[in-house]
């Protein structure tokens, strides 16, 4: 969220001034709830917290339109960083965020130069349902593929603890010469390290 505290507009002032000018109030989630929901219920709160300003990760089409427009009709501005599932569609002015598919591919082809031809890869998800990590994993998976390598794909949650346990559990039945996790929690990913095979490639990105 983000809390003006200087009512001035940035226009004829220079950068510095008016970031110095500007309190930013980072809401934290419940770390295994990262939800569309929890993220509306904390926009609410700043909503009714009378904040100038929401930035706010849209990480489901369809479900944040009607609390931009809430923030709107209380003449509070919203933008959307890192996932725009609605690509402005939901009311927010503006959003900064990666693109998936290609950045996908990116790590895709960093993986397969790692990697011999026809091995398999587990690559993980947090959550489904999430479309910037379906994305990126479509992008993973058609680099990967065009090399011979099967991508198996794996939803670990939110807890680090139960995600390496899934890993190492899908590691067990069914070796891979890879893992990409992307979007999974560091922690869980450290916990797979000393227990996985020693010759496993690890390369990942975060949402």
């Amino acid at each position: 969220m983000v809390e003006v505290t200087d009512a001035k507009s940035p226009l004829g002032i220079s950068p510095s001034s008016w970031l110095a000018s500007v309190k930013f109030v980072v809401a934290s989630l419940n770390k295994f709830d990262v939800s569309a929901a929890a993220v509306i219920a904390l926009a609410r709160k700043a909503i009714e917290e009378g904040v100038d300003g929401l930035a706010l990760n849209v990480s489901e089409a369809g479900s944040f339109a009607s609390v931009i427009a809430e923030a709107a009709a209380k003449g509070i501005p919203c933008v959307a960083f890192n996932i725009d599932a609605d690509k402005g569609a939901s009311g927010n002015l503006s959003y900064i965020a990666q693109d998936f598919v290609p950045a996908g591919r990116a790590l895709g082809r960093r993986v397969a130069s790692h990697i011999p031809h026809g091995s398999k890869v587990l690559a993980t998800v947090h959550d489904d349902g999430v479309s910037a990590l379906d994305k990126r994993l479509a992008g993973v998976r058609q680099e990967l593929e065009s090399h011979g390598v099967e991508v198996v794909r794996l939803c670990v949650g939110q807890n680090p603890e139960r995600g390496a346990t899934l890993i190492l559990e899908a590691v067990a039945k069914r070796p891979v010469s890879a893992i990409v996790p992307r979007g999974l929690p560091p922690s869980s990913f450290d916990q797979t390290r000393p227990m996985s095979p020693a010759s496993t490639f690890r390369r990942g990105s975060s949402i």
